[in-house]
Order: C-alpha cells, then sequence, then structure tokens
C-alpha cells in the first residue's frame, strides 16, 4: 500500500526476521525491465547474493552511469532526490546523508554500485548480519508517505547493506 517495493523488503524482513528462509528472492511485480528473461531465469536458481539485473547495454559514454565489471553504477549525486516532486518532505538531504544515519563508519564513494528495481538474491545471513532494529529503522523511514525520495535511496543502499561492510548505528 506504501507503493514501493523498498518498503516491501524492509517490511518483509522486520516481519520475518525471526523466522527467514535460508535464501530471499527480492523481486518487482514484473522483474524483467531491469533484467532481461534470459538472464533472469539463469540468475534465479542462485543460492547466493545475486543482483538481478542486466546492465550490458548500458551507455559507458554518461557521465552519470557506467557500468563496471559487476553491474550498474550511478554517480554519488543525489539527483533523484533533487528531481522529486516531493523533494521538500525528504527526511535526508543526501545518499550519503542517509548513509550516516544507518551507519556509524560509511564512507563516502563518487559512485554507487546498486541493482535498479532492487532485485537480488540474499542469503539469510547477510540479513541477520544487523539487528532487527536496524531493519525497523530502515521501515520507518519509508513508511510515512507514498512516493518518497527514500524510497530511491533506499534502492541505492541495498547493494551497500546486503554487502554487510559496515557497522550498524544503533
Amino acid at each position: 500500500d506504501v507503493g514501493h517495493n523498498i518498503h516491501d523488503i524492509f517490511h518483509y524482513i522486520y516481519h520475518n526476521y525471526d523466522n527467514l528462509p535460508d535464501v530471499v528472492a527480492f523481486l518487482e511485480g514484473h522483474p524483467w525491465d531491469h533484467c532481461n528473461k534470459n538472464k533472469f531465469n539463469r540468475l534465479i536458481k542462485n543460492s547466493f547474493f545475486t543482483s538481478l539485473e542486466s546492465y550490458q547495454d548500458i551507455d559507458d559514454g554518461s557521465a552519470h552511469i557506467r557500468c563496471s565489471d559487476t553491474g550498474w553504477m550511478e554517480v554519488n549525486n543525489s539527483w533523484y532526490i533533487y528531481d522529486h516532486p516531493r523533494r521538500n518532505y525528504s527526511k535526508f538531504n543526501s545518499y550519503d546523508d542517509y548513509m550516516n544515519y544507518i551507519f556509524k563508519d560509511y564512507r563516502t564513494s563518487k559512485w554507487i554500485r546498486f541493482a535498479p528495481g532492487a532485485q537480488y538474491i540474499v542469503e539469510k545471513e547477510r540479513l541477520l548480519y544487523y539487528s532487527k532494529d536496524f531493519w525497523k529503522k530502515l521501515l520507518d523511514t519509508v513508511s510515512d508517505h507514498v512516493n518518497m525520495p527514500e524510497a530511491y535511496i533506499g534502492e541505492r543502499a541495498l547493494w551497500t547493506i546486503f554487502s554487510c561492510c559496515y557497522e550498524e548505528k544503533k
């Protein structure tokens, strides 16, 4: 009812924290928008951290996006907040502001690695790396209003969150 799969992801993890399956696939309603069917059908069988995305056709000449060896990269300039019609209601001024809110040792980078559409296969251990309170904190960032910039920030944060490379801020 909130309208973004980011809310659904955080909601699912928080409300099922004590009873998560060994592997979870987070998908959009039409997963092929960001991952072609052939690649999707091959990757969906994985039982380890996998982003479900197609990035081979990205124009590497863009200053805004690029393709790394592992997938989609976007310049860390928070354009999706500033271009969003509800930007004045956002709790965060930037991606880095959000990341500093959830992590105690976050280090900014010029590029953000993420999977458009927030489609991932994730092992239970990665989800349990953080406390249940951490997932509630993330859920609370996207629960207030429909179509807020926080959903776009959360989409970009998931790769880093699922990579388990930072310590949560309590």
